[in-house]
């Protein structure tokens, strides 16, 4: 009996002397690649409308939009360099509100991920487009929030968050319906 209440004494005294390093760092999951942390929504004429949560976008001179979108969404490159979006990727993400106090703003960069991690993930959609401008189908797409991702034409990285649903009647109808997420 002496034995096993020291063993059981060891027992916890090990479990309560664990490495603090074997805590998950909060900041890896804040930029997974497959979680939405809010939308920028636009227009059909790529007008902000607002910002809904906390987005984690890095989308620098390139907009999506509608932002909800129902069938169509158009890209657009809008910068002075004359770049274009070589190659897209959309991939199915989970929308959290987890990180509403982040400056993504401040954390992202074009280097945060490479185009090397995104083409690994379950991908919807990808093509390579080498152009400025153009309109992807998304009326396959099941309903929910997506992450595009866009490689320009000087290897920069850039990303945005989108919310798609091809059942939808109308924009204002469907924005409403996802404002209630955030």
């Amino acid at each position: 009996m002496k034995h096993l209440f020291l063993l059981l004494t060891f027992a916890l005294l090990f479990a309560t002397c664990q490495d603090d390093e074997m805590v998950v760092d909060p900041y890896t999951q804040e930029l997974a690649l497959e979680i939405v942390t809010g939308l920028q929504t636009r227009d059909f004429n790529a007008a902000p409308v607002g910002s809904l949560g906390n987005p984690n976008t890095f989308s620098g001179e390139v907009d999506i939009y509608p932002v909800p979108a129902i069938n169509t969404a158009n890209i657009q490159y809008f910068g002075g360099a004359n770049l274009q979006v070589r190659q897209y990727w959309i991939f199915a993400a989970s929308a959290t509100t987890d990180y509403a106090d982040i400056n993504f703003q401040q954390e992202l960069s074009n280097d945060t991920y490479s185009a090397d991690e995104v083409s690994d993930l379950n991908i919807v959609q990808t093509n390579t487009v080498n152009q400025s401008a153009f309109a992807i189908d998304v009326s396959d797409f099941s309903p929910g929030y997506y992450r595009i991702f866009y490689l320009m034409s000087d290897e920069t990285l850039l990303w945005d968050n989108l919310y798609v649903d091809p059942n939808a009647g109308d924009f204002f109808t469907l924005l409403s319906t996802v404002s209630a997420d955030w």
